[in-house]
């Protein structure tokens, strides 16, 4: 019996950590963690985007620890050749203060989101601690903080250099952190003051022309320019309608060859006798001294 339970012991650690090795077996070739404070919503967002090392098995099964607090994450997903973003499964379950997420993704580019609502907000003062769990060795990290709309005095640890913005005035903060192994944890504390409320997804930026726009501009067609040919274009029209409704009139106007021809004159029958002659063509009775029958024009075949 002891036998069997040891047995059974070691087989169900063989399985455990079997499955461990395959989700920890991965090296992540490059990772950009962004961090997007108070961008739609009085959160901060947080971006993942990663491309696994060109020396890993496709597809790959992976699990990414995310703070407790946020909860399911935003988007999972992974880019395809098309450049293009498409959803993977994925699980959850809980883990001391960590939600892990596992999912397996058959491209080596990789980008999950979440939000996490442990930014402090308290008056004009706003902070945030983020942490690293040390899924996966990296062997290159980056870190991006978004200025939010209206911030000032942003500072951060590690330090981070003005970067370019993207909408407007607002600054993106780079930091290279270089090579991270696994289970090594990384810290980043940022501060700013922020005065109002408002989202950077609220900022709309109009767009209006560098000069007037008038009839001058390059590729634009004035009115006098198309007023001859709307002209020439409805007299086109007119003529034709003018040769079709011609053509018509004459059609229905002009009797029909088979159409037999009323006389616009009395007809006398009374000096008839019994040796008429009868039109060959029509059937009509013709009058005593007709050559050419009265009603269709047929000559008449004397007999």
């Amino acid at each position: 019996m002891k036998k069997i339970f040891l047995a059974l012991t070691i087989l169900i650690w063989v399985f455990s950590n079997g499955f461990t090795f395959l989700y920890n077996d991965i090296t992540i070739d490059w990772l950009q963690i962004e961090l997007w404070p108070e961008y739609d919503r009085e959160e901060m967002l947080v971006i993942y985007r990663f491309s696994l090392a060109s020396d890993v098995s496709l597809p790959a099964m992976m699990e990414i620890h995310i703070p407790y607090q946020a909860g399911d994450p935003y988007k999972v997903a992974m880019q395809d050749i098309d450049g293009l973003l498409y959803r993977l499964d994925y699980s959850t379950r809980i883990e001391n203060d960590w939600v892990v997420i596992s999912f397996t993704t058959p491209s080596p580019d990789v980008q999950l989101e979440f939000y996490d609502p442990r930014l402090q907000i308290s008056g004009m003062q706003r902070s945030y601690n983020f942490k690293w769990f040390g899924d996966y060795s990296i062997k290159s990290c980056s870190l991006t903080v978004k200025e939010p709309l209206n911030a000032t005095n942003l500072q951060s640890v590690p330090l981070t250099a003005p970067g370019v913005g993207i909408l407007g005035t607002q600054q993106n903060y780079e930091a290279q952190l270089g090579a991270i192994e696994q289970g090594e944890n990384f810290f980043v504390r940022l501060t700013y003051q922020k005065p109002d409320h408002l989202l950077v997804s609220s900022l709309e930026e109009s767009v209006q022309p560098i000069a007037p726009i008038n009839d001058q501009i390059n590729g634009r067609t004035s009115l006098k320019e198309i007023m001859p040919w709307v002209f020439g274009m409805v007299g086109i029209v007119f003529i034709f309608s003018a040769v079709f409704l011609y053509y018509r009139t004459n059609q229905t106007s002009k009797p029909k060859s088979d159409e037999a021809v009323k006389p616009d004159y009395p007809m006398d029958y009374s000096d008839l006798d019994p040796s008429a002659v009868y039109c060959h063509r029509c059937g009509k009775r013709a009058v005593k001294g007709d050559i050419f029958c009265r009603i269709c024009g047929e000559k008449l075949r004397m007999e």
